[in-house]
C-alpha cells in the first residue's frame, strides 16, 4: 500500500464520524477556521464562560472553500479581504483580523446567522490530505492541505472530538 493510499484511507476513516451529522458553525481563530459538528453541547472556555461547541470540531489551517455548483459561497482566504461596500480599505493596511472581512460576513450568511445547519452527506477523502464533504442542498466542503509531509497535513486538517484539545486523523 502506497503511503499516499494509507494516508487516504485514513482520513476516510477518521473523517467518516462526520457522516449524518450537521455541520452548524464556523468560527476563527485568527485565520484557522474552526468548524462544529453534531449535537451542541455547553463547555467553559479557560477564562470560565460558557461556549457552545460540537461533538466535533474540524479546525483547518489551509486552504479550504464551501462551493456549489461552479459558485465559491465562502473560503478560507476571504478573512485577507474586506467585506462589500469596503473594498477601498484593501490594501497592505487593511486589518483583516479586526476590520470587517469578507470571510466573517459570507460564513454568518452561510448559516443564516446561527440558524442554518447542513448534514454531512457524504465523507470523501482524496489524495495528498485532500478531504471532501458534501452537504445537504448540494454545497461541498473542499479541504486542500497544500503543505508536504503526513505531519503537515495532520497540522493543517484537525478534526477533535470533545473534550479533546487536538486530534490528528494522520499520524505524525
Amino acid at each position: 500500500m502506497s503511503l499516499s493510499s494509507s494516508m487516504q484511507q485514513q482520513i476516510q476513516a477518521a473523517a467518516s464520524v462526520l457522516a449524518g451529522k450537521s455541520v452548524w458553525r464556523c468560527t476563527r481563530a485568527a485565520d484557522m477556521a474552526c468548524f462544529q459538528f453534531g449535537q451542541r453541547r455547553q463547555v467553559k472556555n479557560v477564562r470560565g464562560n460558557d461556549l457552545e461547541v460540537g461533538e466535533y470540531a474540524l479546525r483547518l489551517q489551509c486552504p479550504w472553500r464551501i462551493v456549489k455548483d461552479d459558485q465559491v459561497v465562502v473560503a478560507a482566504l476571504d478573512v485577507y479581504h474586506p467585506r462589500p461596500g469596503h473594498e477601498d480599505e484593501d490594501g497592505p493596511e487593511f486589518d483583516w483580523e479586526h476590520a470587517g472581512n469578507l470571510f466573517d460576513e459570507r460564513i454568518v450568511t452561510f448559516f443564516e446567522n446561527d440558524t442554518r445547519e447542513y448534514v454531512v452527506e457524504k465523507v470523501l477523502a482524496g489524495h495528498a490530505g485532500a478531504l471532501r464533504l458534501l452537504l445537504q442542498a448540494e454545497f461541498w466542503l473542499e479541504v486542500c492541505p497544500v503543505i508536504l509531509g503526513r505531519a503537515s497535513i495532520g497540522a493543517c486538517l484537525n478534526l477533535a472530538p470533545l473534550g479533546t484539545t487536538s486530534w490528528s486523523p494522520v499520524p505524525e
